[in-house]
């Protein structure tokens, strides 16, 4: 159903679960990418968003979330897209079979702080994906907006 648990690992008893990687979309075959970095976790969930968490035992905390891109197909009575994230020169690299975008993850500028400052996206940064992401593909015209960073 899409919600992510957490389990003793000398019992397999249930510590917790919530349904924060799949936005509260629950659904068969909900799934999501986890990746750990330091003490958070980036979850790529098959609604095209982006999440920041920090998973403990206590539970899962959101930190930041974006929706970076449409769902693609429909299966089994959902709208999703499916593809794993990569990951390269502190960028995201995500598709949805339509387009490739590039999300910077950089720790924002403290010119980019001052402009998002008290906005209620203020824990997430706009980057332009060709400035950020040196490696990029040539943009589409989708990426060529301000897209969604998390901030470290």
């Amino acid at each position: 159903m899409g919600e992510l648990r957490c389990l003793d690992a000398r019992t397999g008893d249930r510590v917790w679960q919530c349904d924060a990687a799949v936005g509260g979309n629950l659904g068969l075959f909900g799934h999501a990418f986890l990746i750990q970095h330091e003490d958070r976790t980036f979850i790529w969930n098959d609604q095209g968003e982006l999440i920041l968490t920090r998973l403990t035992p206590r539970g899962c905390e959101t930190i930041s979330r974006a929706k970076l891109l449409d769902t693609s197909e429909r299966t089994r009575g959902r709208d999703i897209l499916w593809c794993h994230p990569a990951f390269a020169n502190r960028c995201l690299y995500v598709h949805n079979g339509k387009e490739l975008i590039c999300v910077s993850l950089a720790a924002p500028s403290p010119a980019q702080r001052q402009a998002h400052a008290g906005s209620p996206r203020s824990k997430f940064l706009s980057v332009n994906a060709r400035s950020e992401c040196p490696a990029a593909p040539r943009p589409s015209a989708k990426s060529d907006r301000e897209l969604a960073s998390i901030a470290h």
